[in-house]
């Protein structure tokens, strides 16, 4: 999917997944009270993956 995007639209679509990411782990430390170390710092996946639609993160 991501393949198909202009360069320039790929490097903003990254920069919003990052800032997207680190939104979640404060929310996520907010709602929880757990501390910010319990979360990975960058996400595991990278945004390709996320964007194809058989995308299903393993348990």
């Amino acid at each position: 999917m991501i393949r198909c995007v202009s360069p320039g639209l790929k490097s903003y679509l990254e920069e919003a997944f990052s800032l997207s990411y680190q939104d979640g782990i404060n929310l996520a430390v907010k709602e929880t009270n757990l501390p910010y170390e319990t979360f990975p710092e960058n996400c595991h996946y990278e945004i390709t993956q996320i964007l194809e639609p058989e995308f299903l993160p393993e348990l």
